[in-house]
C-alpha cells in the first residue's frame, strides 16, 4: 500500500473520522461548514455568483459548538437545524465578503464580513475560508470565525479620539507634528501647514527630512532628521519632553506598554532656516 493510499484509509477510518470531529466539537474557534443544496456555478459572472451563493439553498453541513455560543443561539437549539441567512444574511457587506471569496478563488484568511447574532445585533467577523470545487461548481465552503466587534469598537473609540485631539491641536498658535520612529510624518496641524505651505492630507505619511528640506534646504532638514532619529532610540520608556533650544525644538517622545516608541511630537519647528545654520 503506498503513502497515498495509506493515507486515504485513514482518511475514510470511522475511528479517525470521530476523532477529528471531537477535536472540533473540543475547539474553542468557531468552525463551520456550508453546503449548497444546489452547487454555485462559480464559472458565472460575479454578480451571478453572489446571487447564488444566497440563493442556491445554503445549509449547515457542520458547525461546532463554539459557533452556537459566538451567535448566541438558545441553549435548546441546534444551529445546524437553522437557516444559514439567519446568521449570513445578505446584506452589501456580504456580497462584498463573497466577491473576496470569488477574487480569491474561495481561498482567504481575515475576510470581513456582517453576521447576525440570535440576540439581533449585527458583529463585525472575519473568516478563514476553504472551499471544495468540482467541475466549476462550489458544492461547500467551510471556515473559522472570529468576532473583531471590540477591535472594531476600539478602533472607532481611537479614530473619535484622534479626530478630537487634531481638532485641539489645530487650536494651537505655534507648529506641531508628529512622527513615526521611521520619521515619517503621522499629523500635523494647522500651523504647521501654514508654515510650511502645504495641506495635511500632502505632508502625513511623506518623510519628515523630505519635507523640511523643501522649506529649509538639505543641511538644516538632515540635522532634524538626525536629531529625531536620535530622541526615538534613546530616550526612556515613558512620555517626556526634550528641549533642543539651539534649534528652537521641543520633543516629546510617546511609547507603547512595552517601551517601544510609537512616535515623537515636535512643537516649535524653526520660522526660518537661518536659525538653523550654527546649530
Amino acid at each position: 500500500m503506498s503513502a497515498s493510499d495509506a493515507k486515504s484509509e485513514r482518511a475514510s477510518n470511522p475511528v479517525d473520522i470521530s476523532v477529528r470531529a471531537e477535536v472540533l466539537d473540543a475547539s474553542s474557534e468557531a468552525c463551520w461548514c456550508i453546503e449548497f443544496g444546489i452547487p454555485v456555478d462559480v464559472t458565472a459572472p460575479d454578480s451571478e455568483v453572489v446571487r447564488q451563493v444566497f440563493e442556491n439553498d445554503p445549509y449547515w453541513r457542520f458547525s461546532n459548538p463554539a459557533m452556537a455560543r459566538l451567535y448566541l443561539l438558545p441553549g435548546d437549539e441546534n444551529l445546524n437545524d437553522r437557516p444559514v441567512d439567519e446568521i449570513f444574511p445578505r446584506n452589501p457587506q456580504n456580497e462584498e465578503f463573497v466577491v473576496n471569496l470569488i477574487a480569491n478563488g474561495f481561498e482567504v484568511d481575515a475576510a470581513p464580513a456582517l453576521d447576525t447574532r440570535y440576540d439581533g445585533v449585527q458583529i463585525d467577523v472575519e473568516n478563514d475560508v476553504r472551499a471544495h470545487i468540482e467541475d466549476g461548481r462550489l458544492i461547500r465552503m467551510f471556515g473559522i470565525v472570529r468576532d473583531i466587534s471590540k477591535h472594531r469598537r476600539r478602533e472607532a473609540a481611537l479614530q473619535t479620539q484622534l479626530r478630537n485631539s487634531l481638532g485641539v491641536l489645530n487650536t494651537v498658535p505655534m507648529p506641531v507634528l508628529a512622527i513615526d520612529k521611521n520619521g515619517d510624518i503621522l499629523l500635523v496641524n494647522a500651523a504647521t501647514e501654514r508654515q510650511l505651505s502645504m495641506r495635511q492630507r500632502d505632508l502625513t505619511g511623506q518623510s519628515l527630512r523630505a519635507v523640511l528640506a523643501l522649506t529649509y534646504g538639505e543641511r538644516p532638514a538632515r540635522r532634524i532628521e538626525d536629531m529625531a532619529r536620535q530622541a526615538l532610540k534613546t530616550i526612556a520608556p515613558t512620555t517626556k519632553i526634550v528641549e533642543t533650544p539651539n534649534l528652537n525644538l521641543n520633543w516629546s517622545v510617546t511609547t507603547n506598554g512595552t517601551g517601544e516608541t510609537v512616535a515623537a511630537v515636535i512643537t516649535a519647528i524653526p520660522a526660518k532656516a537661518g536659525e538653523l545654520v550654527h546649530a
